[in-house]
């Protein structure tokens, strides 16, 4: 049964962390709450785990620190924690969005549909969730796992989550059963006991899992053997699931990557190599008493396994956490073995890594590697390391690749001297083009400097001839001319205003998001000009108005305008009105008026003015 969430509701709107605005309520698990939020900063979609403070044993700086430390963790098969903290009486921990759907729901709705999981759909999930495993115990085990926090996003990615959270909130781990199930069935006996998870109790929790999805149902007290009800389960299978589910912890597989191999191997996905076996004791691989080892079958998308097969995105480089010095042991050596090469199916095992520039990159398949030395992207002299055993040599040294390493170089050095005599083609043409080019220009500078010259003359008489007419023509029609209601104000508040942009955009008259520039700091970037200013600058200038006035036929005028930082005024609305021929011409004059600059965005001010006789 699952534990009844803490009375904590996060309104649509909210922003945790600075950052993350909470959007929906996406679901509940043991006692949290997940919503989907958006990136403040970018929109990017993220998940939001609130973890309320009620239901977290063993303290909250311990829980967070606990969460913290999976942040350092990026795999494919784990979902990435971007932010943690804690905001009044709850934690929250925000993680990548994973659009797909829980492993619980995947075999719910396999099981609505009267189809199951097939034998290579189970193993290869189990891979992927060993895989994820395996890599995050140097940091953290899960001690949760349960179908209802395994993900497999729309391309069939499996992801793995709420990784770090089990100590703190053990009452995930009784979240994902199916109904009518026990919610401890995925739990070791030994966490039900009161001790800490650990690898072998997650060994537990994916036998439990791999089991229902063989048989459509979890494991009860009484096991019955997967073979027994799946028809196309090997016997084989059976004894690497009881071994998983063993309540003696050291009875178990050691590690995620045990049972797979094992799994693997009793499914009859391996490959067949005589020159692999596997140890009964430890389900490792064993050592090769000469060099012949081979690498597991690699676990290929989880919706590939049971639907028609797709090609396989191209993966790019991703570095690891951290820079690794590059091995000085010679190849060959014996802390240093040869790799040997593989080949079939195994061409497709995510196990190998690639040294350079001081990074580990990786885990490749060996497709995948071929594909990037065909782009250039890993070169002969990188390393190439075994991330099962440890071997490492240049990529040069390993069988198959040293040859295509060379194509590849030929065939890139090839393109790039061929574009290279191509930019040198184009630019001994762009020389002669800009030859031609300057010798034009300095004609076109010589005649048009002439005619500039004889036009702006006549311009600069005609303009001032103009401007004196103008200037005559306000002076007469003041005569008599009683002028009233000469007043500015700055508008604090904002709306937003609907209309055609004739005297400027809409949304420059909404004011109500206008904090600022934060990237300034909290007292700067967020300046308006004041009353006074706003009414000095327009007792300078409004006789310039006069014109648009008459020519609109008006004797009062209201307007709104808004100023820029940069003292220019962007928008006119004048009467209620922003559409037509007055706001267009009074935009047009208050565009020279020289209001003062401010660390601002902008000023939305007001000016009142009445003609009477």
């Amino acid at each position: 049964m699952e534990t009844a969430a803490a009375p904590i509701r996060i309104l649509t709107g909210t922003v945790i962390g600075g950052r993350f605005r909470i959007e929906s309520l996406l679901g509940r698990e043991g006692g949290t709450v997940i919503y989907r939020a958006a990136d403040t900063e970018s929109g990017a979609p993220w998940t939001v785990r609130i973890v309320p403070l009620s239901i977290v044993v063993g303290g909250a700086d311990r829980l967070l620190a606990d969460v913290k430390k999976t942040q350092a963790l990026r795999h494919k098969n784990l979902v990435d924690v971007e932010a943690v903290g804690c905001e009044g009486d709850f934690l929250f921990v925000t993680t990548e969005f994973v659009d797909g759907q829980t492993l619980r729901e995947f075999i719910d709705g396999k099981r609505a549909e009267g189809r199951g999981v097939s034998l290579k759909g189970a193993t290869n999930l189990v891979a992927h969730v060993a895989n994820a495993l395996d890599y995050a115990k140097r940091m953290s085990v899960h001690g949760a796992l349960t179908p209802a926090i395994i993900w497999v996003n729309r391309t069939g990615r499996v992801k793995v989550s709420a990784l770090g959270l089990a100590a703190g909130v053990p009452s995930l781990a009784r979240h994902g059963a199916p109904p009518g199930a026990a919610d401890t069935v995925y739990v070791a006996p030994e966490v039900l006991a009161g001790g800490a998870p650990t690898t072998l109790s997650d060994v537990y929790s994916l036998g439990a899992i791999l089991y229902e999805l063989l048989t459509g149902h979890p494991p009860g007290s009484t096991l019955t053997p997967a073979s027994a009800v799946g028809a196309e389960v090997p016997g084989a299978v059976d004894a690497v699931i009881e071994r998983a589910l063993s309540r003696d912890p050291d009875a178990r597989w050691p590690s995620g990557t045990a049972l797979k191999d094992a799994l693997q191997a009793a499914a009859g996905t391996t490959g067949g190599d005589p020159g692999r076996s596997t140890d009964a004791t430890t389900g490792r691989p064993a050592s090769p008493s000469a060099p012949g080892m081979t690498a597991p079958l690699a676990a290929t998308s989880l919706v590939a396994s049971i639907e028609p097969a797709r090609p396989a995105p191209r993966e790019a480089f991703a570095p690891r956490p951290g820079p690794t010095k590059a091995s000085t042991h010679a190849p060959g050596s014996p802390n240093n073995p040869i790799l040997i090469p593989v080949g079939g199916a195994d061409d497709n095992v995510e196990r190998w890594l690639v040294h350079k520039d001081g990074l580990d990159f990786g885990p490749f398949s060996m497709t995948q590697l071929r594909v990037q030395i065909e782009r250039g992207e890993v070169l002969g002299e990188h390393i190439l390391m075994d991330n099962e055993s440890g071997a490492r040599c240049q990529v040069k040294e390993y069988s198959g690749l040293g040859d295509l390493a060379k194509r590849a170089h030929r065939h890139l050095e090839q393109a790039r001297r061929a574009q290279a005599e191509q930019r040198s083609a184009k630019s001994e043409k762009k020389k002669s083009f800009a030859t031609t080019l300057i010798v034009g220009l300095v004609l076109l500078t010589v005649l048009g400097g002439v005619a500039f010259y004889v036009i702006s003359r006549r311009d600069s008489t005609g303009g001032r001839l103009a401007s004196r007419e103008e200037e005559a023509e306000i002076e007469s029609f003041l005569k008599g001319v009683k002028i009233s209601g000469l007043k500015a104000s700055v508008r604090r508040g904002g709306h937003r205003s609907a209309g055609s942009p004739s005297g400027g955009s809409a949304e420059d008259f909404n004011n109500d998001a206008n904090f600022g520039d934060a990237s300034k700091g909290f007292t700067e970037g967020d300046q308006t000009l004041d009353d006074d200013q706003i009414q000095n600058t327009m007792m300078a200038n409004y006789r310039k108005l006069i014109p648009c006035i008459v020519h609109g036929g008006v004797n009062e005028i209201a307007m709104e305008f808004v100023v820029r930082g940069n003292g220019k005024v962007s928008a006119v609305k004048v009467n209620g009105q922003r559409a037509g021929a007055l706001p267009a011409c009074l935009l047009g004059r208050m565009q020279s008026f020289n209001f003062p600059k401010f660390n601002g965005s902008k000023t939305i001010a007001s000016w009142s003015m009445s003609m009477g006789r």
